[in-house]
């Protein structure tokens, strides 16, 4: 967590790590295990290539004083700069966003075939940092990039439910 004047800022590693177990979130929150000891690396082989391979939209990656006008057109983001939402107190970086003239739409690259519960609060924690920036309502959904059995790419919207927000909110 990221200390703020009032309280701690929530990352999105730091929400999937709570609801995987909170037990070794207060371990390691405190101090008494490192990160590093407990858990290897992800791998995001799809979005370090630099390609998607799935979007019939440009792709390029983001600086942070281009964002407002990069969000205001239609393209895929890739390796967004920190995103903020000063309001919530919620800090992150999604793979990628696709901009959609405005509504932001988080963007995840997994390496396991099928979506996960923990793939839709990841989506979810990213909406809710996007908030700060969007500049149209819709309803919340995100987007998976996920391999096939073929070895290929596919990109699949998910929808992100109340549910997942509320879980998300719960604990932060």
């Amino acid at each position: 967590m990221r200390t703020g004047e009032e309280c701690d800022w929530v990352s999105k590693t730091d929400v999937i790590q709570f609801h995987r177990c909170p037990y070794a979130f207060w371990l390691l929150d405190q101090g008494v295990v490192n990160i590093g000891d407990v858990m290897r690396s992800p791998a995001t082989p799809f979005a370090e290539s630099g390609t998607l391979g799935v979007a019939d939209t440009p792709t390029m990656e983001a600086v942070g004083d281009q964002l407002p006008a990069l969000f205001a057109r239609h393209m895929t983001l890739l390796k967004p700069p920190l995103l903020e939402n000063e309001e919530l107190q919620l800090f992150g970086k999604p793979d990628g966003i696709e901009t959609a003239c405005g509504l932001l739409v988080p963007l995840e690259v997994k390496s396991h075939r099928r979506p996960k519960f923990t793939d839709r609060l990841e989506l979810a924690f990213y909406w809710m940092v996007l908030e700060a920036y969007r500049m149209r309502k819709a309803e919340p959904y995100g987007v998976l990039i996920l391999p096939n059995r073929f070895g290929g790419k596919e990109r699949h919207e998910v929808e992100i439910a109340g549910s997942h927000f509320n879980t998300v909110k719960a604990i932060i």
